[in-house]
């Protein structure tokens, strides 16, 4: 029996399907969002052969962990994969999503230096529904500043606070650097609508 064709949603690692990609050649392929927050295209046969798990988060990872990653016996667990995304995404400037967080000047703290502290602080996911999330979108990777959360808790958390010119411009950067408006409207909590009105430059035409 031949699998299923593949659609928006489906998970195949680390990865989650959220557009539709142009093919190559004969090959069809899929923008798929890694846990680490990087998005990136994919050939479908690729990932439902299993060679693509992840946006290449989980070799880094290894390479940079070593020997470490066998301390805590975590590594590969929601948790882990949290700290290690965010920590990509602030430091690592070969990270597609590094422009939306380290090079804005977020950072993690310096007690999440170590996963074991991250883990003290944050404790388990309380489900797969949540996600690591900052309540200060502007602000860095701490105690103070982040949580546990579902898209539903995060999104009604930013449309409480309206359009501000941050986050107009984390819209039209993120579309910048390739991140599929479906993607960016369920990431910020904003309606698609929206984001498309932000992105063709329809209203706030003045924000920087």
């Amino acid at each position: 029996m031949r699998p299923s064709p593949a659609s928006i949603g489906d998970r195949y690692g680390r990865l989650v399907i959220v557009d539709a990609a142009p093919s190559r050649g004969h090959h069809r392929r899929w923008v798929c969002r890694c846990d680490c927050g990087t998005v990136k295209a994919f050939d479908q046969g690729n990932l439902r052969a299993g060679a693509s798990k992840s946006c290449g988060c989980i070799k880094r990872e290894q390479n940079a962990e070593g020997s470490f990653s066998f301390t805590h016996g975590m590594t590969g667990s929601p948790e882990y994969r949290a700290w290690s995304g965010a920590r990509t995404r602030c430091y690592n400037e070969n990270a597609d999503s590094y422009a939306d967080y380290g090079g804005r000047g977020i950072v993690m703290c310096e007690r999440w230096t170590s996963f074991e502290a991250f883990y003290e602080d944050m404790g388990s996911r309380p489900s797969a529904e949540h996600s690591l999330d900052r309540r200060d979108v502007n602000g860095n990777y701490e105690p103070s500043n982040c949580r546990w959360a579902t898209r539903a808790e995060q999104a009604q958390g930013r449309r409480s606070t309206v359009l501000t010119w941050d986050l107009i411009n984390e819209i039209r950067g993120r579309h910048e650097h390739g991140e599929p408006r479906i993607s960016i409207a369920k990431r910020l909590g904003v309606r698609s609508a929206r984001v498309s009105a932000v992105v063709r430059n329809r209203i706030w035409k003045e924000a920087a």
